[in-house]
């Protein structure tokens, strides 16, 4: 008997964890997230999950294997968002377009609002439409508008070409988070699962600057277009070859196919299948609510604001990089190698996120574990990274503006290169933690939170890099990072003032989810 014809006699047996339900209904129901469920009056077999293809089924081998692509999934869209932040790169694409420096930076911007609207868009179509095509196809589709932005001579198409591109491209760190937590459950998704993810999504952004600075001294800004093309167009196509789909709904859809084929009973179902998307309640979800959310639930709004502040710096710095380091007679690409001490810190907060986890297990184990949890690494990474931003400050030559020839020695450009470690960690940290904290306190409301936090993301981190220049400019790198480092000494309050009136504001809110 075959594997479909097996699972059929499975799935009639009532005790089973799969078992099947007769209905015989003609009722509308509404169910979560925007989905209306049409019941006919014809008889029906229902399966139920487990799937037989579920990733519950699947050896420790295969998860990990699987946890590896979707993490990468999430590289090339990190990796061409500071393609042109600033160096060769940007004075390349600057004169080949004719605009400014400060000009065109807005590739830069541009890329960075797309990967801020992209994963609210993926999460919203991932729940119906299943994890490998919102995984494979909008990054596909990322090449194609990549390979515009590469090949065009206007500028204005440029520039709506790299939006699309970061739309497209973004939709893995959404849509891959979600994947990590239908292979590993939820709570244990959250340790190193989803931390592994975010160190992938970063890494790229802070090694492209000095791939960059390899390829230019040979070529222009065109040919790291291309370079990010070509990768972008190998992830996909791994991905497409090698990912399995996660999502529990539409592996019983395929379940369910395989046996109305086998057994010639049509009557075989999911529950996606009498599932209709309601586009407006989808819109209500992840672009109304959120909105709503940031008006009304104040520790949401101040924390998605420190998490936004945080996001931008790790761009600014970007363009400021290049300015300290040439002022030390570093080389350009030299200068680039200065950010590989803030992936470093990305490792650092990763290994640091895991040490808070026993505690965390221990607490959940005795039934004594509330979101309030979660903000003991975020208090630890947002002093990491003032401290990072404070030494990097204090180390930046006081004439870092003038033409002056200054020691380039490795021992003077120490303190500034160790900053990069704290940086990275607390940045991870604060990332992560925040995160986890608004999937604990909003539940079902989870996906709306999450959405207002990338927004916030997104615009203040498309701002930074328009800002850097004239401030750095009017202000020295030296004044305006210690201005910055002022502001973020600062909101190292917040994670305190979390801890102490969390609860009190959580019973406050109409969202979070009440003890």
């Amino acid at each position: 008997m075959s594997s479909a014809m097996a699972s059929c006699s499975a799935q009639t047996t009532p005790s089973s964890s799969t078992a099947t339900s007769r209905r015989a209904s003609s009722e509308l129901h509404l169910a979560k997230d925007g989905a209306v469920i049409d019941e006919k009056v014809t008889p029906s077999y229902t399966l139920h999950p487990p799937s037989l293809l579920s990733p519950a089924t699947w050896s420790l081998t295969q998860r990990l294997l699987q946890s590896l692509l979707i993490c990468l999934a999430a590289v090339p869209a990190s990796f061409g968002s500071s393609l042109f932040s600033g160096g060769l790169a940007l004075h390349s694409l600057s004169s080949s377009f004719h605009v400014s420096p400060q000009v065109g930076i807005l590739a830069t911007s541009l890329f960075i609002l797309g990967l801020a609207i992209g994963p609210v868009l993926g999460s919203a179509l991932s729940e119906t439409q299943g994890r490998k095509k919102l995984l494979v196809l909008p990054p596909l589709a990322s090449v194609f508008f990549g390979l515009m932005a590469t090949t065009t001579l206007h500028f204005p198409v440029f520039l709506a070409a790299r939006f699309l591109q970061g739309l497209l491209g973004a939709t893995p760190v959404s849509v891959g988070g979600a994947s990590l937590v239908d292979i590993w459950g939820g709570a244990y998704a959250t340790t190193w699962p989803l931390a592994c993810m975010l160190l992938f999504s970063f890494s790229g952004a802070i090694v492209s600057p000095t791939f960059v600075s390899l390829l230019l001294p040979l070529s222009d800004w065109r040919s790291a277009g291309w370079a990010c093309v070509l990768f972008g167009a190998g992830v996909a196509l791994l991905l497409a070859c090698a990912l399995r789909e996660t999502h529990e709904g539409t592996l019983l859809q395929r379940q369910a196919c395989a046996l109305r084929i086998e057994t010639g009973e049509w009557a075989w179902h999911a529950p996606a299948d009498l599932v209709h998307t309601d586009v407006k309640r989808l819109v209500h979800v992840y672009l109304a609510r959120p909105l709503v959310m940031l008006a009304r639930e104040l520790m949401l709004a101040l924390l998605s604001i420190y998490v936004a502040f945080v996001f931008s710096l790790l761009y600014l710095l970007f363009g400021a990089y290049p300015r300290v380091f040439a002022s030390l007679h570093w080389t350009p690409l030299a200068s680039s190698l200065a950010l590989l001490p803030v992936l470093l810190g990305l490792l650092l907060g990763v290994l640091l996120h895991l040490l808070f986890v026993p505690r965390l297990h221990r607490r959940r184990c005795a039934g004594a574990c509330v979101p309030e949890d979660r903000l003991l690494p975020l208090g630890l990474g947002a002093v990491l990274f003032a401290a990072g931003l404070l030494l990097f400050s204090l180390s930046i030559p006081s004439s870092s503006s003038s033409t002056a020839p200054m020691p380039a020695s490795l021992a003077a450009a120490s303190p500034l290169l160790a900053s990069g470690l704290l940086t990275g960690a607390g940045f991870l940290l604060v990332l992560l933690s925040s995160l986890c904290w608004s999937v604990d306190v909003y539940a079902a409301h989870s996906a709306s939170a999450l959405a207002a936090n990338a927004a916030l993301r997104g615009v203040l981190g498309a701002v930074m890099p328009l800002l850097a220049k004239p401030m750095f400019e009017a202000l020295t790198v030296r004044t305006s990072m210690l201005l910055l480092t002022g502001i973020a000494g600062a909101l190292c309050t917040l994670p305190p003032l979390f801890f102490l009136y969390g609860a009190r504001l959580r019973q406050r809110s109409s969202f979070a989810v009440q003890p």
